[in-house]
């Protein structure tokens, strides 16, 4: 049993290394250096969010190349650098892919924003709606789910977004013979949610709800990263 404990550990260590430094992070610009009290934040500002009053701390270029290179490995690299510099809030500037490699490039300006903008900047959230996504890859492979018992696909390189009607409920569900159901009810200025059909977008550390999900789990309907659901949302496509 120790043995097996010893193991596993091991394999935690091992992927929570390299999902963490198998990315290249690189400060493009330095902005003020203004220290402030530990951040546990990194959000995604809004387009339609002005940083008049941010402090613009970098702006930052994550890399990363292969089959296993992903938007959300580029999110969290960022997310361990900005913590770093004592950012809390980004926008994104610039997004490459080169198809060949699976070269992935995300550009993307960090600031330290204060309480009442980023307040601002969660009123323009949108509200109330559900987006589900399979994989960033643009491949062959497709993913099913129903919502209220009609039945939906997405493509690889694209996500589903459902906004609930007032007053209403939604059952989503996937799976046939064994199935992950969860109902969604609408209310005033509800907080969007973001669901993984698969094991994307999980987080590699502590930070997700269940540290070995990202190693054990089924992958059906998982929660991830609000903020990485915004960043995801603004840079895949959108299934009609």
């Amino acid at each position: 049993m120790k043995n097996l404990t010893l193991l596993l550990a091991i394999i935690l260590i091992s992927n929570f290394t390299h999902s963490l430094f198998a990315q290249v992070v690189e400060v493009v610009k330095k902005g003020k250096s203004t220290p402030h009290e530990r951040v546990t934040n990194f959000e995604y500002l809004e387009p339609n969010t002005i940083p008049k009053h941010a402090s613009l701390v970098a702006t930052l270029k994550a890399t990363e190349s292969g089959k296993d290179a992903t938007i959300p490995n580029l999110f969290f690299a960022l997310k361990y650098k900005t913590y770093q510099l004592q950012g809390n809030s980004f926008k994104v500037i610039a997004f490459a892919k080169e198809k060949t490699s699976n070269k992935l490039e995300l550009t993307i300006d960090v600031y330290y924003s204060n309480d009442s903008l980023l307040l601002v900047n969660r009123n323009n959230h949108i509200k109330n709606t559900v987006f589900i996504f399979g994989d960033d890859k643009g491949d062959d492979e497709t993913y099913s789910f129903s919502i209220n018992e009609v039945e939906h696909e997405i493509k690889s390189g694209f996500y589903y977004k459902y906004v609930l009607a007032k007053g209403s409920q939604a059952e989503i569900t996937q799976g046939k013979l064994v199935t992950n159901t969860m109902y969604v009810k609408w209310k005033e200025n509800k907080v969007s949610q973001f669901r993984s059909l698969s094991k994307f977008g999980l987080a590699p550390t502590k930070e997700s709800h269940d540290y070995l999900s990202r190693f054990f789990n089924m992958g059906a309907l998982n929660p991830i990263d609000n903020d990485l659901g915004y960043l995801l949302a603004s840079l895949l496509k959108r299934q009609e």
